[in-house]
């Protein structure tokens, strides 16, 4: 049963938030009859609880719960829009204030670019509404993803030491909330309809101070609102990150010790104990977070030395599951990323995990990468197309220790001109390449599309695109007649409505998925020789004539297949083969790798 304290919260911050329609809707899905508002608001709370913590949630039947972060994807995709209905989290761009244009312009004037600018017939100078399309573009997509990042985190297990009633007083808050301090208040500035600024960072420390000083505040019965939160939260994160700050000169010196965490019983208060003002950012710093990792597996924290020679400084926390798996190692930079001085102390700790280490290693040459084209860009050199398809993560995502995307690589690509990188990289005139939907509408002869690509109704792509960087979804094309697909596409591939592969000539490199669930033959079709993601052909019941990929990067569908005669499998396999339907697997050889 959800807190009473919690529920009757719930309720004095909002009288009327029991006939809002998802609370309606909750209490409906819970057989809650009563018209109490606090019987309505309990079952709003217990749906919640499913959505953003449902760890403890099985289905029925007693299965075993399903991967915790499969799941919460599952959820959060088919909650995400009503939550965004709910709280109007993107402005709306008729709302971007004259005000705003002009301070581009000073902005433009005092960092010299003002010559780039074009003037009216009376010499005024202003911004091309293409230019403001883009403009409102990208505040779109920063709003959008600053509260992905909020309701990403809400749902993951590092968010369980909050009470499911307080997500509605946080979700409130941060809505209201710019991510910009005013300290001369003490408080996060209060957005406005106005305002272009992201959604506050998230910041697991500070909003496990900020619940612990509300759960303390409802408990002494004190008035508090989703206003409240901008000055919770915002002193809270501003306390974490003035610590940090003051601490920065420290990090040159990585001498220091590991230190290993397992027993949640004896050990939590010492984990909490070196963490304790240190402005780490990591959730660990409060009891409960730290409890819980530790209950589900060990903690080794990496200290290095302080102004007086002892090892205090926390530099890297590594979460080895009790599995054996690492899952997560996370560092003190922003977005708790790793910072710039201590990989090579990582990098012999991941040594000792043996393969499960590897994975990491990986990030940690990324990141030294980013950081040498970091300095190149700041010095205005030249970067190689190779430096370039890094940056871009063309071939391949980059590796990273935090939990988000290391900042510097959208800084960097967004002081650069793309069309300018992406001539460098492909070798395409700058009308050949699309990087919006407004290009690729206007351009004749596109060559390169960067983006997601959606077509409905049989709608086929441009014939003269050759490369894709992104997906694309013709999941409605019942033929592939007339089709002409680019020769490259970095994302998936999806052709769920072909029934018959004939007239079908897939891309030569396919980097993500391939679905082609309804295929009833593939007798013809030439598959590239390797595809990045899933291969799902589950529509089909004979391997006649199939050919299939020399590697798959994750997993191969075939479950419609009865019996393996004439399937030859693919060599290496990055993830599972599924043949649920098989019969007899006479004559089947599996691959030389899988998983």
């Amino acid at each position: 049963m959800v807190e009473k304290e919690g529920v009757e919260f719930l309720h004095r911050q909002k009288d009327t938030l029991h006939t809002e329609e998802d609370v309606e809707s909750a209490a409906q899905r819970e057989g809650e009859e009563s018209q109490k508002p606090t019987d309505k608001l309990n079952a709003y709370v217990q749906t919640l609880e499913r959505v953003m913590q449902p760890a403890e949630h099985k289905p029925e039947g007693g299965e075993e719960v399903p991967d915790r972060g499969e799941r919460n994807v599952r959820l959060l995709e088919s909650h995400k829009k009503e939550l965004y209905d709910k709280y109007n989290i993107v402005m709306d761009e008729d709302h971007i204030s004259e005000k705003y244009w002009e301070r581009q312009l000073q902005t433009m004037e005092d960092e010299g670019r003002l010559g780039d600018v074009p003037q009216d017939e009376e010499g005024n100078y202003y911004i091309p509404e293409r230019a403001k399309d883009r403009e409102r573009q990208r505040i779109k997509e920063d709003q959008e993803a600053s509260f992905d990042r909020w309701v990403e985190y809400l749902a993951s297990e590092g968010s369980n030491y909050i009470p499911s009633w307080e997500i509605p007083w946080i979700l409130e808050g941060v809505r209201g909330s710019s991510n910009q301090y005013n300290e001369g208040k003490g408080e996060l500035r209060k957005r406005r309809k106005d305002t272009v600024n992201p959604y506050p960072e998230v910041n697991a420390e500070a909003l496990a101070q900020t619940v612990n000083e509300l759960r303390n505040h409802v408990e002494e019965g004190e008035n508090i609102t989703s206003e409240n939160f901008r000055k919770l939260y915002g002193q809270d994160l501003e306390q974490v990150n003035r610590e940090r700050r003051e601490k920065e000169g420290l990090l040159e010196n990585t001498e220091g010790e590991w230190i290993t965490y397992s027993d949640a019983d004896q050990e939590t208060q010492e984990v909490i104990g070196g963490l304790e003002g240190q402005g780490t950012g990591w959730c660990i710093a409060e009891q409960g977070a730290a409890r819980d990792y530790l209950e589900t597996g060990t903690l080794y924290i990496y200290y290095s030395a302080d102004e007086n020679g002892e090892y205090t400084v926390p530099r890297l926390t590594i979460h080895e599951t009790d599995e054996g798996k690492i899952g997560e190692v996370r560092g003190i930079s922003k977005a708790q990323n790793v910072d710039d001085y201590i990989g090579d102390v990582l990098g012999e700790k991941l040594d000792e995990f043996g393969e499960e280490g590897e994975k990491y290693q990986q990030a940690e040459a990324d990141m030294k990468r980013l950081k040498r084209l970091k300095n190149m860009h700041n010095e205005g050199q030249q970067l190689s197309a190779d430096d370039l398809e890094f940056l871009y993560e063309r071939e391949r995502q980059i590796q990273e220790f935090g939990r988000e995307k290391d900042p510097r690589i959208e800084k960097i690509k967004h002081e650069r001109d793309t069309y300018e990188d992406y001539v460098q990289m492909t070798g395409y005139a700058p009308e050949e390449i699309s990087l919006n939907e407004q290009d690729l509408e206007e351009k004749e002869d596109v060559k390169i599309h960067v983006g997601n690509i959606e077509l409905e109704g049989g709608e086929l792509p441009p014939h003269s695109l050759e490369e894709l960087d992104g997906d694309l979804d013709l999941y409605d094309l019942e033929s592939a007649e007339g089709l002409e697909l680019p020769q490259e596409i970095e994302g998936e591939l999806l052709l769920d409505g072909l029934e018959s592969a004939e007239g079908l000539e897939l891309p030569q490199e396919i980097g993500g998925d391939l679905l082609l669930y309804w295929l009833r033959s593939a007798e013809g079709l030439e598959f590239p020789e390797k595809i990045g993601g899933e291969l799902q052909l589950s529509g089909l019941e004979s391997a006649k004539g199939l050919e299939l990929p020399r590697e798959i990067g994750e997993s191969l569908l075939l479950n419609g297949l009865k019996n393996a005669e004439g399937l030859e499998l693919p060599r290496e396999i990055g993830d599972s083969v599924q043949l649920n339907g098989l019969k007899n697997a006479e004559g089947l050889e599996l691959p030389r790798e899988i998983g």
